[in-house]
């Protein structure tokens, strides 16, 4: 299990695992880090998946979508934040290095269990935040955004944070633009799918949609 990410009720976590059908972890310890212990790492493994995992039927429901390498929360600058609604039915994984969120998903769990899928955030809502804040997309200055979750509700309303800083140059660390989303995480007879609900400019503008 990755450690701080079990929901509000302890039933469910986000576990590290690899898709084979044979794993020694043995050969995953970090040996070097005994005040976390034991905790492994699965750096350059290509077959990284995390899961959400019953731990009290110590089954796995689904795959997340996303590949956290290692059950430690925090290696030096790149980090995994796992927010949960209070009832543990949503939840919400983000991961993030110094500058950048280069994942970010969220998902939910149904009566039984059963695990309903998850939806890429970033995906969907990158271009809105770029539309909102009037700033073009530009790969060759990043061109991505950082996110922080704020609020993951009952009703699968989440509360984040978009925000694009300047990665080099005299500006460096200071923020370009910041957007406060909210949005509907909802089912579908096709799958989960998410709502923009309302967006506004942060910081020294209050505009809003």
């Amino acid at each position: 299990m990755i450690h701080g990410t079990a929901s509000p009720d302890g039933r469910y976590a986000i576990g590290l695992g690899l898709a084979r059908k044979e794993i020694n972890w043995d050969d995953f310890v970090n040996k070097d880090d005994p005040e976390n212990g034991p905790t492994y790492y699965a750096e350059n493994e290509e077959d990284v998946r995390n899961y959400v995992v019953d731990l009290a039927q110590q089954t796995i429901l689904g795959e997340t979508g996303l590949a956290w390498d290692g059950t430690r929360r925090r290696y030096n600058h790149p980090e995994c934040i796992v927010k949960w609604s209070p009832d543990s039915a949503v939840f919400v994984q983000l991961l993030n290095s110094k500058w950048t969120s280069y994942g970010c998903v969220s998902g939910k769990i149904g009566s039984g269990p059963k695990f309903l899928g998850t939806v890429d955030l970033i995906k969907a809502l990158s271009q809105k935040a770029y539309a909102f804040a009037k700033q073009p997309f530009d790969a060759k200055k990043g061109g991505f955004l950082t996110f922080s979750i704020n609020k993951v509700g009952n009703d699968g309303v989440i509360d984040l944070e978009a925000a694009e800083y300047y990665a080099a140059g005299d500006c460096k660390g200071d923020t370009k633009f910041a957007v406060g989303e909210r949005l509907r995480l909802r089912e579908t007879p096709k799958g989960l799918r998410v709502d923009i609900l309302k967006a506004r400019r942060l910081a020294s503008e209050s505009s809003e949609e």
